[in-house]
């Protein structure tokens, strides 16, 4: 009996070791917005269709659908919505009063360089050692947790 519980708590903590704790970071490659700090209200905000404008310079939502991990944390602990819900609020939103929706990328190469072309574009991703070498700036955390 007790050579079973302490398999089971072993096999639980073996499980708990292959979660990875890892953070969402919201990124630009405008180093004018390097000192830009966003109210978890004004990012969804903006990525609502509202405009945000902060030192001077009108910020640029882009979608990043990459990795759908990402994407659903995006939506479920910033946007506090399901993707369904989302989308179907662009669209209506778009139906309604015009303008475009948000650029949606399914490719981090596309992303990265889409951030470089255009002033004042930002997205979120998962943080990672190598964002200096694509001259992206990490402005700010977004969430931090375990996926497994």
């Amino acid at each position: 009996m007790k050579q079973a519980l302490f398999s089971l708590l072993l096999i639980c903590f073996c499980g708990v070791l292959h979660a990875e704790a890892r953070r969402l970071v919201l990124v630009t490659a405008t180093p004018e917005l390097r000192q830009v700090q966003l109210s978890r209200k004004e990012i969804r905000k903006l990525y609502l269709g509202r405009a945000i404008v902060k030192d001077g310079r009108r910020l640029v939502p882009l979608i990043n659908t990459s990795d759908a991990l990402g994407y659903q944390i995006f939506l479920q602990k910033i946007m506090l919505m399901s993707a369904h819900s989302y989308e179907r609020f662009l669209l209506s939103k778009v139906f309604r009063s015009g303008g475009a929706r948000p650029e949606r990328f399914t490719s981090p190469p596309a992303l990265i360089q889409s951030l470089r072309a255009q002033p004042g574009t930002i997205t979120y991703m998962w943080a990672r050692g190598d964002l200096d070498e694509d001259h992206l700036l990490t402005l700010q955390e977004l969430w931090r947790g375990v996926v497994e």
